[in-house]
């Protein structure tokens, strides 16, 4: 079923993660994640799991594994001289260890919990495809990569401020942006705008945990800091928005097919059940530090380059999509009436 990924290990060509399982991660550790990924099957609801199966081998999401292999691809080879992205592994591994106990996971369940935002992803997708807005996106335009990245760093230095207008402080920070200001208020552009700002209204649910997400990420403290506070921010080059505009917004064609998934109710449908259970997941604080401590194992320069290098091996040979397969050939040849997996844990 899988001769692609039986030869890769077979000519020992996977080494890196080889050695993950067998010497790095300590058993405790990929006991605690091989549990959580059960209690993820174990959890879907009865054919939701081989529908997702589906979606997930179907040419449907190509455009999205696609989009997954080139942010590999970009950790792997986006530091000096095509080197190891060591900044990025930085900044996640600071957002992990600094943010994972507090509002982190806070922040994306509350995301993941507000599904009227998947009714931004068709506006969006028109706004990118406006010309004025690829201007503005290219080189020399006024949200060049460092344009961008210097708007964003504004916008998060407005919105950690004590009793912060979100709506006010952004809008008043994209009027600066020459261009794009005869946009914001006309469709698509303003749809976007409009909508995001109204799901981050002080009075919502997504705004108290992004606000202390983004007070966590700037100062490494899981609370804001008070008005007169002499707390230095954190740091670093803006490694997010560098992906961001690297990976996504200078591949227009490949982020309109991905944000197209987004929009598409079908698909999205299909991801609920899997969305609503990586969130219950996400509260429980085993599982989170669980993830953190993996994550983390994984960031560290010394182990990144080379599992990002047989992770791309195993994007780019199609050994992933075998992969699938073959948990896809396991799922459907369980009787109806016996379970996937008994109950216990994954030891």
């Amino acid at each position: 079923m899988a001769p692609t990924l039986s030869a890769l290990v077979e000519e020992n060509r996977l080494p890196h993660l080889a050695a993950l399982l067998r010497e790095t991660l300590p058993d405790t550790q990929l006991k605690a994640v091989l549990d959580a990924a059960l209690r993820i099957v174990r959890a879907l609801p009865d054919g939701r799991l081989e529908a997702l199966l589906d979606l997930l081998r179907s040419e449907r999401v190509a455009t999205a594994k696609a989009l997954i292999a080139r942010l590999v691809g970009y950790a792997r080879t986006s530091g000096p001289g095509g080197t190891l992205n060591v900044e990025l592994g930085a900044a996640l591994t600071h957002l992990l260890t600094a943010c994972g106990e507090g509002p982190l996971f806070p922040a994306l369940d509350a995301v993941l919990s507000t599904r009227s935002l998947l009714d931004l992803a068709e506006p969006l997708r028109q706004t990118l495809a406006l010309p004025l807005i690829q201007e503005l996106l290219g080189a020399a335009g006024a949200l060049n990569r460092e344009a961008l990245a210097a708007l964003i760093c504004n916008v998060q230095a407005a919105l950690v401020r004590p009793g912060a207008d979100p709506a006010e402080s952004v809008r008043a920070l994209l009027r600066t942006v020459a261009g794009l200001t005869d946009l914001l208020d006309t469709p698509p552009v303003s749809t976007v705008v409009d909508g995001a700002l109204a799901e981050l209204s002080p009075s919502g649910a997504v705004w108290p945990p992004f606000q202390a997400l983004l007070c966590c990420e700037m100062y490494g403290t899981v609370t804001c800091p008070g008005v007169g506070s002499t707390l230095p921010p954190r740091e670093g080059p803006p490694v997010y928005v560098y992906l961001a505009y690297d990976v996504f917004l200078t591949r227009p064609a490949e982020l309109d097919a991905a944000l197209a998934l987004l929009a598409d109710r079908e698909v999205t449908d299909q991801l609920a059940p899997l969305v609503e259970v990586l969130q219950t997941l996400g509260r429980e604080p085993d599982v989170r530090r669980a993830l953190v401590a993996l994550v983390t194992t994984l960031l560290r320069p010394e182990i990144a380059d080379g599992v990002l290098a047989d992770l791309s091996l195993l994007l780019d040979s199609g050994a992933f999509d075998e992969l699938l397969a073959m948990v896809d050939a396991v799922v459907r040849s369980c009787p109806e009436d016996a379970g996937l997996f008994p109950p216990g844990d994954a030891g």
